[in-house]
């Protein structure tokens, strides 16, 4: 990983936008505009330099992310249309075109199979859809009290993480007669599988086993016994210490 970089000798007069591996990590994608109204799609070879290849032209790009297993990424685009384009054919197929907004955070499954994205309901709701490519399905994932963003898919295809604002619990502000939500936006999970437990409660645990906290307590238990014919003092000190014995009292006696 380490070691000089290498200039990319991209063309002068050329802006580049949204530069981004490809699944191969050999070849560049990215959005290119020159004098004209449109950007176009480039993808970017070896070190050679030079223009690129123009593989397709889908308006202003506003998010651009490659697919990690197969030859095509996501595009949303300033029509609020999110598509997918295939690099070797360069069709492009219209996952949604959304009269809210735009679609945002694209984000795809490890091997590619799945594609999650945020999509505005109305203008006051986001919810989480994945849309799978192969049968061209799309699929509601959450429902939204206020807006749902971006989603992640765990690595091993369990679950489908989001940020969702959903929790109302408001506080006082400081500094003027006014109240705020400063805790409610938090991160939600959706099981993507039915056998899978629920990924914020702590599994359960054989009753025989002890944990290290337990061995502590019963240590400090331990030294602060008392003893039933003398007057002992007490101290803070660690277990295990010298200072941590019971020491007689100065003014201890010993009864009968």
């Amino acid at each position: 990983m380490g070691g000089p970089g290498t200039p990319a000798r991209l063309p002068d007069g050329v802006r580049y936008r949204f530069l981004t591996w490809l699944n191969d990590g050999v070849r560049l994608i990215a959005a290119a505009s020159d004098d004209g109204d449109e950007e176009k799609l480039v993808v970017l070879e070896g070190g050679e330099g030079g223009p690129g290849t123009e593989v397709a032209r889908l308006g202003r790009i506003n998010e651009l992310v490659p697919d990690p297993a197969h030859d095509r990424v996501a595009v949303v685009n300033h029509r609020h249309e999110l598509h997918l384009l295939d690099l070797e054919s360069g069709r492009a197929e219209l996952v949604e075109a959304n009269p809210h907004g735009p679609p945002e955070d694209p984000a795809w499954s490890h091997d590619g199979s799945w594609l999650a994205y945020a999509s505005p309901l109305n203008a006051q709701t986001t919810a989480i859809k994945l849309h799978h490519p192969e049968t061209g399905r799309t699929a509601q994932a959450s429902e939204p009290v206020l807006k749902d963003s971006m989603p992640a898919f765990d690595p091993l295809g369990r679950y489908l993480y989001f940020i969702g604002q959903r929790a109302f619990s408001p506080v006082y502000d400081q500094l003027q007669f006014d109240l705020g939500f400063p805790l409610g936006t938090r991160p939600y999970a959706v099981a993507l599988r039915a056998d899978v437990p629920d990924p914020f409660v702590p599994r359960p645990r054989p009753l025989e086993e002890k944990d290290d906290d337990e061995d502590d307590d019963e240590e400090e238990e331990e030294g602060r016994r008392t003893r039933s014919r003398c007057a002992w003092t007490w101290t803070a000190w660690p277990a295990g210490s010298p200072r941590s014995r019971c020491r007689r009292a100065a003014t201890s006696r010993w009864r009968g």
